[in-house]
């Protein structure tokens, strides 16, 4: 879990959007606190901060740091409000993260872990638009040749790291997205008129 690119900040702001109703601080200085106490009891549970990104570490989620994670959420009930300070993703605007907000109103009672999943799940189909969209360009260049339209979504669809990236809460997604979907648009424009 958070081994991707900025998810831990990611994650953050829709928890922000959610719970707070306002995206993350943009001020560097703020003394807000970058993640709520329920994240950064997460990121603590899965020794985030010790091993993130590096290569020869093994995964900690050990049954021992669940029944431990578990017993400190029972025993803290951390607050998923109390953050919302600077992070890396705080100069973004809000519509990816809006877009990832149902999926994480709809685990409101479950852990951050589900949360995040669920979030990932949505992340991943908002990144299959991406595929469509190419497909209803390669469709609308060249009408005649269906198997070029199927050719370019798949080439989209098993690009290795477009896969990784709309697999995670990252807003690249969104703006993967809403890229195709102009780019489409504007060839139909050109193509069809007004």
């Amino acid at each position: 879990v958070f081994q991707g690119p900025d998810e831990v900040d990611h994650f953050a702001y829709t928890q922000s959007l959610v719970e707070r109703g306002e995206k993350p601080i943009s001020d560097l200085g703020s003394a807000q606190p970058r993640w709520s106490s329920a994240e950064n009891l997460a990121l603590e549970g899965t020794s985030f901060l010790t091993d993130h990104q590096v290569g020869d570490t093994r995964v900690p989620w050990l049954s021992a740091q669940v029944r431990e994670y578990d017993a400190q959420v029972r025993r803290l009930h951390p607050s998923r409000s109390d953050g919302g300070g600077y992070t890396t993703s705080a100069a973004h605007g809000p519509p990816y993260y809006l877009a990832l907000a149902p999926a994480y109103a709809a685990t409101a009672r479950a852990s951050i872990f589900s949360q995040l999943t669920l979030m990932r799940i949505l992340s991943a189909l908002i990144g299959a638009l991406v595929v469509l969209f190419t497909y209803l360009l390669a469709r609308e260049l060249a009408p005649r040749r269906p198997w070029l339209a199927a050719l370019a979504a798949l080439l989209v669809a098993y690009e290795p790291m477009y896969g990784f990236v709309s697999g995670i809460v990252n807003n690249d997604v969104g703006v993967n997205a809403t890229a195709a979907a102009l780019v489409l648009l504007l060839i139909r424009l050109l193509r069809r008129g007004i």
